[in-house]
């Protein structure tokens, strides 16, 4: 009877150290490769995400130009509202917070910041009843609120900013409840803001508002609604021949 032979021994058995080692080196190698291509792919998509995250603010330019009467109706629409609904799928309010982001923020702030913690401090800059803009709030960092809390503007999230907003324009309603009553404008400076409103609308901004605010304790603030940032020039040669008129007319 034919004896079995032995089976082989594990030395036997054992591939080449050198082909093992020529294999770990192939498969570092196409890790390494692998991982080069996907941290290429990781920086294309932050790359990609960014273009579209920053694009907020050249829209909200576009937007602002946009929104003139001549070329709303040159394009054969009676308002704003229904030619960005209607060419851009856009709801009025968020074509209008788009236009507050570049009519508060400057551009380096805003991108930044980003879209979201960009339009959560125009609201907060709009709820306090100082004239600050974005660019000094975000110098100062902090921003002391009307119940007297002190707010990061630069740490804070963008919710974090809504809710102070929020705080705010409660604190200032409380507050305007508590003030005298009848404060109103006089009817000089009524008078004024008419006919700086009459002058912006005869120069071709008709949409211009020009309203005198009433302040305790003092005169009343100009506010003006509806003038495009492109006629923001037009706008200050008309307000500097209303003053130089009605500086003539107190000369008399």
């Amino acid at each position: 009877m034919a004896k079995k032979s032995a089976p082989p021994t594990t030395a036997a058995r054992r591939l080449p150290s050198a082909l093992v080692k020529n294999a770990e080196k192939l498969a570092a190698k196409k890790t390494t490769e692998l991982a080069a291509r996907g941290r290429a792919e990781v920086e294309l998509i932050r790359e990609k995400q960014s273009v579209v995250m920053d694009a907020f603010y050249d829209i909200g330019e576009a937007l602002q130009r946009l929104d003139n009467a001549r070329i709303i109706d040159a394009l054969g629409y009676d308002s704003f509202a229904s030619l960005v609904k209607t060419e851009l799928g856009y709801d009025v309010q968020k074509a209008r917070d788009l236009i507050e982001i570049v009519t508060y923020v400057p551009r380096t702030l805003a991108l930044d910041f980003k879209q979201e913690k960009s339009h959560a401090i125009v609201k907060l800059i709009k709820a306090t009843p100082a004239s600050d803009t974005a660019a000094a709030v975000a110098k100062r960092r902090k921003l002391r609120l009307s119940t007297g809390r002190v707010f990061d503007v630069v740490a804070a999230s963008a919710r974090e900013t809504l809710a102070a907003a929020a705080e705010e324009r409660r604190a200032v309603a409380e507050s305007t409840k508590k003030t005298k009553r009848g404060v109103t404008s006089t009817p000089a400076e009524r008078a004024d803001a008419a006919a700086l409103q009459r002058d912006a609308r005869a120069a071709g901004m008709e949409s211009a508002k020009v309203v005198a605010v009433a302040r305790p304790g003092r005169g009343s603030d100009v506010r003006i609604e509806g003038v495009a940032m492109a006629d923001l020039p037009k706008l200050g040669a008309l307000i500097v021949k209303r003053g130089k008129t009605k500086r003539a007319k107190l000369s008399r």
